[in-house]
Parts: C-alpha cells; sequence; structure tokens
C-alpha cells in the first residue's frame, strides 16, 4: 500500500537528501578522494556516488551507510550540520596521515 502524496513531506525528504548529498561531497573532497575513489571504496559505481552528492533519485540505506564506510564518517553524523566542520577536520587530519 502506498502512501498519499504529500507535498510538505517530499519537501522535506528532498531537502534531506540535499543536506546529505552536501556533507558526502564536502567530506569526500577533503579527504582527497575523486568520485571514482569513494565509489571504489564503497563496492559502487561512480555515478551512483554523483546521483547521492546531487540528490538524484532514492537511495538505498545500504547506498548511504557504504559511501560512510568508505569515507570512515559516523552515520550518527550524517545529517548534522553542526558537526561538517569536525567531519572536515578529520577527513583533513587522515589525509594527511596517509
Amino acid at each position: 500500500m502506498g502512501s498519499k502524496p504529500d507535498p510538505v513531506r517530499d519537501e522535506w525528504v528532498q531537502s534531506q537528501y540535499e543536506k546529505l548529498g552536501h556533507v558526502f561531497e564536502m567530506v569526500r573532497k577533503a579527504s582527497g578522494f575523486s568520485q571514482q575513489k569513494a565509489a571504489d571504496g564503497a563496492g559502487l559505481v561512480r555515478g551512483t556516488v554523483a546521483g547521492l552528492e546531487n540528490a538524484v533519485g532514492n537511495p538505498e540505506l545500504e547506498t548511504i551507510l557504504s559511501v560512510a564506510y568508505a569515507l570512515d564518517m559516523p552515520i550518527g553524523d550524517l545529517l548534522e550540520e553542526e558537526v561538517l566542520p569536525r567531519l572536515l577536520r578529520d577527513a583533513r587530519a587522515r589525509r594527511s596521515s596517509l
């Protein structure tokens, strides 16, 4: 049984996908990863990572978790805007230690 159309809910969901994509892109870049390298680490194709970063489609939870794993991101931090500076700092630190 499908859900009824709800424009407010749909707009909120889309905004969360956009926020998630922005966080992934920022952390990926701070880590020095290309989309291809992040995709390889997540076991995905590059287009899936690009779609996630651009809030295209409806990614499965496994896809989101796989990219978070590849970027070494705590799952609880994915939608928390206030932790982005810490995520970026941690990603840069990991990058410089390689």
